[in-house]
């Protein structure tokens, strides 16, 4: 993995995340449910967790039971951005 892949890990594994628990980041952006200290803050806690290996497995299967049943995932207890993945999902 080279340097700028590592860099963009966390901000990859977290747009992924929001995607697949349906927490639209943008919108929560626009309606000011979000700012923009706040999404840094998340990109930080995201980047400095120690979970990054397991979470992109846990996402590849996700990913995949969402398209072959239709059902959301919430985001899992070890995500850092839990409870805002929680608060900006539908």
């Amino acid at each position: 993995m080279t340097l700028f892949e590592q860099f963009d890990l966390p901000g990859d594994l977290m747009k992924r995340m929001a995607d697949t628990v349906d927490a639209d980041v943008g919108a929560a952006l626009a309606k000011g449910r979000l700012s923009d200290d706040g999404l840094r803050a998340a990109k930080q806690r995201c980047a400095k967790c120690d979970h990054a290996d397991f979470c992109e497995s846990w996402l590849d299967v996700n990913e995949a039971r969402k398209t072959t049943n239709g059902v959301t995932p919430r985001a899992p207890d070890f995500c850092a951005n839990h409870d805002l993945m929680d608060r900006l999902g539908t």
